[in-house]
């Protein structure tokens, strides 16, 4: 007796050969994929990795799998295109549907957050979370944050250290339970080597590079397809930020200012989307500006310029003895109790006054600007020779 293969009830036969129940296949792989249609763009669930990713062609070769089992004697393009059809225009959603859960997705499953009493909770991926994205590292409750915090410690001035904490804590929040974003953007500005670049890199390696974009600042707002490679990440990142002035400064604060974009990919009509990244730059001297910018209160409001004012030497060994699983997933503790501290809170545990921001960035990038605040003070019916400033300022 030949044993019925599971797909044996998706097919009967007639005059004309096997045919295809499409309606019924298109049933089972929904139910399998847990398919759902957004704007509309197909996503299925993959059980592998517990995360929704737009079909690439896996309901197609599915379809053609059950063709071949079943010997399937129709045309399998037609039968692939109608079971697409009857998958992708059953589960409509309207409103974006993913990262919404309040948990963090890591390499070993969902880090549940009881953001009132602190809580954390460790569950297992399901199609009901929706995420789109995870972090390469494993959730560790006894992993030391200490090894990890002695480094933060020694790129940046005390007072700096929360930020370093606060970056990667409020992507965590905007990525999962806020409703809108906190606006504030961040500048790492220091010399080649102060270690803007390694505490990029140890972002990286905590949040994945395929969770983040890197748009540089000045294309914000010339790059009209810049929104869509930043859709789903959690940071945008770009090291090394160009000293070409500073001019149209809307879109930064539209991008800071709210959830939700329309964005537009090439080849396709632009559509409403949850943009819910981070924005970090570094830079060895920041951007000048002009005079409307300098006035310009609401953007400064968007900044904090963070110092790295010291030197190290090159290291080639440093993240492979430094970035081990271990001390990342100690980070990574330190980072969920910054972000529980700033939901009880509900501020961010750092938040400068413009014009501290704006002082800061104009002393690094203009150093006539920044001689005169360190070196002269402000006197009624005083005055100084222009040679004799010349000179000083020279010196």
């Amino acid at each position: 007796m030949v044993e019925k293969h599971r797909y044996d009830d998706y097919a009967s036969l007639t005059s004309n050969g096997i045919k295809l129940d499409i309606a019924g296949v298109a049933a089972l792989l929904r139910e399998e994929f847990h398919t759902l249609t957004y704007q509309g763009t197909l996503y299925i669930y993959e059980d592998a990795t517990g995360l929704y990713r737009e079909n690439k062609g896996q309901i197609e070769c599915r379809v053609q799998k059950i063709a071949e089992t079943v010997k399937f004697t129709g045309l399998i393009s037609s039968a692939k295109r109608e079971t697409l059809s009857y998958v992708r225009d059953h589960n409509i959603v309207t409103e974006y549907p993913f990262n919404q859960y309040a948990g963090i997705p890591c390499e070993n499953g969902v880090l549940g957050i009881d953001y009132g009493a602190g809580t954390k909770t460790l569950e297992p991926f399901s199609p009901e979370m929706r995420f789109t994205y995870k972090l390469p590292v494993t959730y560790n409750p006894a992993a030391d944050p200490g090894p990890i915090g002695d480094i933060i410690r020694a790129w940046v001035e005390p007072e700096d250290v929360p930020l370093l904490y606060q970056i990667p804590a409020q992507a965590v929040l905007q990525a999962s339970v806020l409703e809108k974003p906190f606006k504030k953007t961040y500048l790492l500005q220091g010399d080649t080597n102060a270690g803007k670049t390694t505490y990029l890199e140890l972002l990286y390696a905590v949040f994945g590079m395929e969770n983040c974009s890197g748009i540089a600042l000045q294309r914000l707002g010339t790059d009209r397809f810049a929104k869509g490679a930043m859709e789903g990440k959690i940071l945008n990142v770009y090291d090394d930020l160009s000293e070409v002035p500073l001019s149209n400064v809307g879109e930064l604060k539209t991008l800071t200012g709210t959830f939700y974009h329309n964005v537009e990919r090439k080849g396709k009509d632009s559509y409403q989307s949850k943009i819910f990244c981070v924005f970090l730059f570094t830079c060895n001297a920041p951007p000048t500006f002009d005079s409307a910018v300098k006035n310009d209160s609401a953007f400064w409001e968007r900044w904090q310029y963070v110092v790295f004012p010291n030197s190290f030497q090159v290291d080639p060994t440093f993240k492979e003895r430094v970035f081990t699983q271990t001390n990342l997933s100690g980070f990574l503790n330190a980072v969920v109790d910054a972000a529980i501290l700033i939901r009880q809170q509900r501020r961010l545990l750092v938040d400068s006054n413009a014009y501290e921001v704006r002082d800061k960035w104009t002393c690094n990038s203009d150093p006539l600007y920044r001689f005169i605040m360190e070196n002269l003070e402000k006197r009624e019916k005083t005055y100084i020779q222009k040679d004799d400033f010349y000179k000083a300022v020279q010196t």
